[in-house]
């Protein structure tokens, strides 16, 4: 399924999502997350997979239940080292 910047791809036999597709840099937007379920717990945030500030949606396909530990640590460390990157002229692209 084509959604935002990206391909989601669901594998049946583990219900795996994986997504393909090229990062950019944008300004992120929360606009029409997900709301909470049962799924997704209330000690967790709704944190993207693709980040809103790379192109990633706000769809169900890219959201997932994170640690706010982990998506305001290690993940948000990583998403602005992709930004750096990108704006540094850098390509992260599928293969």
């Amino acid at each position: 399924m084509k959604k935002d910047n990206f391909t989601y791809t669901t594998n049946p036999n583990n219900g795996t999502i994986e997504s393909r597709g090229f990062l950019e840099v944008t300004k992120g937007d929360h606009t029409g997350m997900p709301k909470r379920t049962d799924a997704s717990p209330e000690f967790y945030e709704r944190g993207h997979t693709n980040a809103s500030s790379h192109g990633g949606g706000n769809h169900t396909l890219n959201i997932h239940p994170q640690a706010k530990d982990l998506n305001h640590g290690a993940y948000y460390t990583m998403e602005q080292g992709e930004r750096d990157a990108l704006k540094s002229g850098a390509v992260f692209s599928e293969k």
